[in-house]
């Protein structure tokens, strides 16, 4: 709930951060020009130990060769007012480290969703310490509101060191409005996508005309049904039962939207492989589907530690409304929002909260 933390205030946590990392990329026809200025900022932070690209839509890969002085990235992250400070990249920086970079042709099945759940799955036993999932559109598409507002991949270092999970895109701040990650779960898990595949999308591509509308609907019955998590008949799986029935008690879910984030490995393994593969096996079902969108709602939930009673309290209690929904499209249910950081509950509540719980609020 707190506001966003600048450059500079993260500046000791980033000095101890020189923890092994890798980068997942999910690749469909963009390029990549603008991580190589990205990178040059998270080397001096972290060890990368590699890139895995996974080419989706039958493009080959270009990798940038050098930085080049056009691109520009966020280097000191975001200022207090919510403006975006950038830095031209200098011709002298990082040169794409191809030795440690790999590329995996993958069939074009559930977009970056797949990808994350593909690489968690098969890549299990040899993640790094700290793993960032990140998609070719990082700075080409979004929504005008959110994609002004991405952290960068230096900065979502430090936050993902110190709470063990890291979203891309930063918490919104404007007009008075303080957007938490934070989610009503029974407001949240009703979300279901009102907008099919649309024309310029899936319907100019006869080779996947999958259904985009989910056979599970809304989330709630695709976390109940659909086998990855619990199926109708036995409900919860042995190997998830007890985390996921601790998840299903809590009053409040993050969310992180976007398509990108950062972990730590231990996060991603407080669950079994095999939930993963289950994962990736259910965000195969077409290209774009909705299970991708229910999807990037679970992911901080599967990889943020759940806040106690009491912190769920407190950050109800800071929360003066919810959207339950958003526009046309319901993109946000159960968001907390105007959120008041001087309430007397921000004060007793919120400063006595976990530290990753304070800064993920």
């Amino acid at each position: 709930m707190h506001g966003v933390k600048g450059f500079k205030d993260l500046e000791p946590i980033l000095e101890h951060a020189q923890m092994e990392a890798e980068l997942v990329i999910s690749h469909c026809t963009f390029s990549l020009d603008w991580l190589l200025p990205e990178l040059t900022a998270l080397n001096r932070r972290a060890r990368i130990s590699r890139i895995t690209i996974y080419s989706k839509c039958g493009r080959k890969v270009v990798l940038p060769t050098r930085c080049s002085p056009r691109l520009a990235r966020p280097l000191h992250g975001i200022s207090r007012s919510g403006k975006l400070l950038l830095e031209t990249c200098r011709p002298g920086d990082l040169p794409w480290p191809h030795n440690l970079t790999r590329v995996v042709t993958l069939p074009n099945h559930g977009r970056c969703d797949h990808t994350y759940a593909y690489h968690m799955a098969t890549r299990y036993d040899q993640l790094s310490p700290l793993v960032f999932f990140l998609k070719d559109t990082s700075f080409k598409n979004g929504w005008t509101i959110l994609k002004k507002r991405q952290y960068p991949v230096d900065v979502m270092a430090a936050q993902a060191v110190s709470s063990g999970f890291s979203c891309r895109m930063a918490r919104r701040a404007e007009h008075g409005q303080q957007y938490s990650v934070w989610h009503i779960r029974e407001v949240l898990t009703e979300y279901e996508s009102l907008r099919y595949a649309t024309k310029h999308d899936q319907a100019t591509r006869p080779e996947h005309r999958t259904p985009f509308n989910s056979p599970f609907r809304p989330m709630s019955a695709w976390l109940s049904q659909s086998g990855v998590f619990a199926n109708a008949s036995s409900g919860f799986l042995p190997d998830v039962e007890a985390p996921f029935r601790q998840l299903s008690t809590q009053s409040l879910w993050p969310a992180c939207y976007g398509g990108g984030f950062a972990t730590k490995r231990s996060q991603i393994r407080r669950w079994p492989q095999q939930m993963w593969q289950r994962l990736a096996r259910a965000l195969s079902r077409g290209d774009n589907i909705e299970e991708g969108h229910y999807a990037e709602r679970l992911w901080a939930v599967l990889l943020v530690k759940p806040p106690s009673r009491n912190a769920s309290r407190a950050l109800l209690c800071a929360a003066n409304r919810q959207i339950r929904l958003y526009q046309a499209t319901r993109q946000l249910m159960g968001l907390l929002y105007l959120c008041n950081c001087t309430s007397q509950c921000s004060a007793r509540g919120l400063q006595a909260l976990p530290t990753p719980i304070r800064e993920l609020g």
